[in-house]
């Protein structure tokens, strides 16, 4: 994913989500703020709150965010969080990765959609 930081206050935006989360998350949340929205982990990650931290630490962030897909075994999602800069200092940008747990076709279909509040 690549995220933005927009605004006054900064609230980081999706810019670009591939497809491979898109079809996790059942929703295209390209160009939505984090704040905004809801998504499937059981953990609660507070995910605009993690790309407010790696900006002001100004070096990557690393993090496992839990989810129960369809009241099945718990699964882990790994995430990194890069920060970018356009003028050498202020983090104003991110790359972000994320590692899904193997699920089965019928797991990945059962997951709730990420919506907004």
């Amino acid at each position: 994913m690549m995220v933005e930081m927009v605004g006054a206050p900064p609230r980081p935006r999706y810019r670009l989500v591939g497809t491979a989360i898109v079809e996790c998350a059942h929703f295209d949340f390209t160009n939505q703020f984090a704040d905004e929205l809801l998504f499937q982990d059981s953990a609660g990650t507070d995910w605009a709150g993690d790309y407010h931290r790696v900006a002001a630490a100004r070096t990557p962030g690393f993090g496992v965010s839990r989810w129960l897909p369809a009241n099945r075994t718990p699964r882990w999602i790994e995430y990194l969080i890069c920060p970018l800069s356009r003028d050498g200092e202020t983090v104003d940008r991110f790359i972000s990765i994320e590692d899904y747990e193997p699920l089965t076709v019928i797991e990945r279909e059962a997951l709730p959609a990420v919506h907004k509040h």
